[in-house]
């Protein structure tokens, strides 16, 4: 895995994609409370995936006493998620999904994550070439 390039957020920030080609992808989720309200991070937050890799993407959340949403703990946005399948784990640390890699372009998700108390999303991207 390594550096692919910059994009803009559809909030009109900047961040780097991270280029992976490995099998399978990884990324992790930090979940912080601020204001007493828990905001979840991905990294990275821009997963550039090269044309042809069908791995699998694997995020874990790393911080203690927080698990995805069950279960929907990765949900994407916009066409329910075309080209990806679901492997779940839903209720866990650690999420899974299938790049079928047969569509191409960005792939908005969210990530649903809770402790049971609170619950909270962000929403990175996946572009597949």
């Amino acid at each position: 895995m390594g550096l692919g390039g910059c994009a803009a957020d559809k909030d009109g920030g900047i961040h780097p994609m991270t280029l992976c080609s490995a099998d399978p992808c990884p990324a992790t989720v930090t979940v912080a409370i601020v204001g007493g309200k828990c905001v979840p991070t991905t990294s990275p937050r821009k997963l550039d995936i090269p044309a042809g890799n069908k791995n699998d993407i694997v995020w874990t959340i790393t911080t203690p006493g927080w698990r995805f949403q069950n279960p929907k703990g990765i949900e994407f946005k916009h066409g329910h998620g075309g080209g990806f399948s679901s492997g779940g784990g839903g209720g866990s640390n650690v999420f899974r999904y299938h790049n079928n890699h047969s569509v191409t372009g960005p792939h908005d998700y969210n990530v649903n994550v809770t402790n049971g108390n609170l619950s909270c999303t962000e929403d990175p991207t996946i572009v597949n070439h």
